[in-house]
Formats: structure tokens, sequence, C-alpha cells
């Protein structure tokens, strides 16, 4: 079947490929977006409303999955339209976003460290008014 060297030369190729999937796990990892209470990469969706917001949170994994902890001072957070949604980037990796007008815009972050970055949609829309109901008094007299 195989001769030793090409038996030796098999293994010798196996083990540099396992080193290099080792180096590219460890070193490209791919980033992701998860909003308080969904799912990675969901698109944000906020009503516009002066208590609404909503906590974004970059989660980076090895191309095997598994977690890749992150520097959180590499981390930059970026917004499209800055008319449509505001953020403000915390300590610890995280960005606290709002909403300003209707619309639709890109949030972005990026791991200037490793380089992976992602984007996904924030929509705002439009909060719904509750029903009102106005009273007017007129003198009456009896």
């Amino acid at each position: 079947m195989f001769e030793h060297k090409e038996l030796r030369l098999l293994r010798e190729i196996l083990e540099l490929e396992e080193k290099i999937y080792n180096f590219l796990n460890n070193h490209f990892p791919i980033m992701h977006i998860t909003f308080e209470g969904m799912d990675l990469d969901m698109d944000l969706n906020l009503v516009l409303s002066p208590t609404a917001g909503a906590l974004g949170t970059p989660v980076e994994t090895k191309a095997d999955g598994t977690p890749f902890v992150f520097d959180p001072t590499q981390i930059q957070w970026s917004v499209q339209d800055p008319t449509i949604v505001s953020f403000v980037q915390n300590a610890d990796g995280t960005a606290q976003f709002k909403p300003l007008a209707v619309g639709t815009t890109q949030v972005g972050v990026v791991d200037k460290a490793t380089g992976a970055t992602k984007a996904v949609n924030a929509t705002v829309t439009a909060g719904v008014q509750p029903n009102t109901m106005d009273i007017t008094f007129s003198n009456v007299t009896t």
C-alpha cells in the first residue's frame, strides 16, 4: 500500500494542517452582536420612546464555535445614521443604544485587535399613542 516514507510524509502533512487550523482558529475570531433577550445577530427593533433602549454586547467566537475572550478596550461600536439611533460605549465593550427618530440604520462593532466585525440593522418605529378623551365642561345653570 504505502511505503514508510509516504506514511511519514502524510503524518507530517496532517500535523501541519492541524497547526494551521489551530492558528486560524485562535487568531481569527468571528464577531457576533447580541441585544438583551435576543439571539445572536438578530436585528434590533426599538419603539420611539423616551424609555426605550437596548444594551448591545459583542460576542466573539473562534472558528470552532468556542468563546474568544476579547480586550474590551479594542471594541469600537458605530451607527451609520446617528440621527436615528445614538449609543454610549461602556468600558466593558458593551454599548447602550437609544432611539432618536423613526427609521432604519446599521449598527456595527469591530474588534480593532483581531479585525473581526459585525453589523446588524436597527429599526426604530413610532410608538402607539394611547387613546385620549377630552372632556369640556360648560357653565350649566339650573
